[in-house]
């Protein structure tokens, strides 16, 4: 049904872009999404209308210049700087009677008393119509911001990314067509291997993330693509297809736990987990691990690699933040707002949960210390990550190369790395900090757990419905923790 004429807008807020999990390199990927977004729109009869300053001042200019108008979006799943414009927003809307329309999006339920049966909302969600794209705009007299005065340098960290994705949708839907057709077929079997992973993972993440694909529109297009090659009998395509429908869906499953406990941005999920880590934080430490100083490779190249491609895959996140909780016991918030900016496609709905997830403090999955040398050794068996991000450990064989804290004064000689020079010692002893961390969680979950905030955790996020989901789901038997 025909509502009249549109104005396309996007508000760029100082505000948000002095939050400190934002970042250049997030920008610039929005900056390119927005320029190619106002080239088609103009095409069709009006450009996007770009303003910056806050969202308030700027539906007030709308409002004076055009009068009564119906506002809308999709839902949002930000940090609580957004929680609290959203509120203002609706507060402004309610001042002036107008009508703010936020549409589902990511498959979450705003509201939701139960999550029994989420699973089957969320296909619901998914196999629900999409509109059709407009074939024209009526023109309008807003005046817009054309994009090259639009700024170059926000962000709260503005470190290179010399090898980010471009932003843009035609960049998003050559991504998909070449991970469907080309890419990802080896996808639940690589996805976990560190180099490999450039490869055979979608990288649709921050597509999907920013709004520049849907999540509708990818789910149909993968799960097309699973049909058909199940239908012929291409059985590595299909399991590959499936695992990544799974990982849209426990991207949603993640969102939904987000927007139902929204303060596991800033506290613990598990209540009982305040006070865990937060007197003992380690700036030292934390700047060792943030500049990839702390003399494990693993750890060091997984940093390296995040600063060089604005992403890196599930398994060396989850590393990175299991290394920093448990043996460097620095409290969760500063790493997880470090991932946060470094990440080219953060969203906090996926990033809190699965940070949480990996620093223990959900009190829902049994915490787990990830030893980074084992950890090395399984990911990254042939060193030749380690070898891509740390060239001064090339010439490093073996257990070596995975624990140069073993060489001889000798060996570390012959092989051109001396520690302390080429390459750090490491900033924490590895059996003994993995063992620190091991007594310091049974200690304290002996002195404070506390089974009734379990329990009404279980209920509000269901979580043995999820495990019923997955397990009647899956026919692989793979669940990773990253989507894309």
């Amino acid at each position: 049904m025909r509502k009249g004429a549109v104005l396309p807008a996007y508000i760029i807020e100082p505000g948000l872009w002095q939050q400190a999990d934002t970042s250049l390199r997030q920008w610039l990927f929005v900056k390119e999404s927005l320029t190619e977004l106002d080239a088609q729109l103009s095409m069709l009869g009006q450009g996007l209308w770009v303003a910056e300053d806050s969202i308030e001042n700027c539906l007030s200019t709308l409002y004076d210049q055009f009068g009564g108008f119906q506002l809308y979006s999709h839902q949002e799943f930000g940090n609580q700087w957004t929680r609290q414009r959203n509120q203002r927003v609706q507060q402004w809307c309610q001042h002036r009677g107008i009508d703010w329309l936020q549409f589902q999006s990511h498959g979450v339920v705003r509201g939701l008393e139960s999550r029994v049966n989420w699973r089957q909302l969320w296909h619901n969600y998914m196999s629900s119509p999409i509109l059709p794209s407009p074939t024209k705009l009526e023109p309008l007299a807003a005046t817009p911001l054309r994009a090259e005065l639009w700024p170059s340098e926000l962000g709260y960290d503005h470190t290179e990314c010399p090898l980010r994705q471009r932003g843009g949708r035609k960049y998003g839907l050559d991504q998909l067509v070449s991970y469907l057709k080309h890419r990802g077929m080896e996808y639940d079997s690589q996805a976990s291997v560190p180099l490999t992973s450039y490869h055979v993972s979608s990288r649709l993440s921050p597509y999907l993330n920013y709004g520049v694909l849907g999540h509708r529109e990818v789910f149909r297009q993968v799960n097309r693509a699973q049909q058909h090659y199940k239908n012929n009998g291409q059985r590595r395509w299909a399991n590959s297809m499936q695992c990544f429908i799974q990982q849209l869906q426990e991207h949603g499953h993640r969102t939904q736990q987000f927007d139902d406990e929204s303060e596991m941005e800033q506290r613990s999920l598990h209540k009982s987990f305040d006070g865990l880590r937060e007197n003992e934080f380690n700036e030292e430490l934390f700047q060792a691990w943030a500049e990839a100083r702390t003399g494990f490779p693993v750890i060091d190249a997984a940093m390296l690699a995040l600063q060089r491609h604005g992403w890196i895959n599930a398994q060396l996140r989850a590393l990175l933040i299991s290394f920093a909780c448990y043996q460097l016991w620095l409290h969760w918030v500063e790493p997880a707002l470090h991932l946060a900016r470094w990440s080219t496609d953060y969203e906090p709905g996926l990033h809190y949960p699965l940070v949480q997830w990996e620093a223990g403090t959900t009190g829902l999955v049994p915490w787990q210390v990830l030893e980074p040398v084992a950890q090395s050794q399984a990911l990254d068996p042939s060193g030749e990550f380690i070898r891509t991000e740390l060239p001064m450990l090339a010439e490093l064989k073996g257990d070596h190369l995975h624990a140069p804290w073993l060489m001889s004064a000798g060996e570390q000689f012959m092989a051109g790395c001396l520690l302390g020079e080429d390459y750090p010692r490491p900033v924490v002893d590895p059996e003994q900090a993995t063992r620190l961390a091991r007594q310091r969680m049974e200690r304290w979950l002996s002195d404070f757990d506390d089974p009734a905030e379990t329990a009404r955790l279980q209920a509000r996020l269901g979580c043995a419905e999820r495990q019923q989901e997955l397990k009647a789901s899956s026919d692989i038997g793979v669940v990773r923790k990253s989507a894309t």
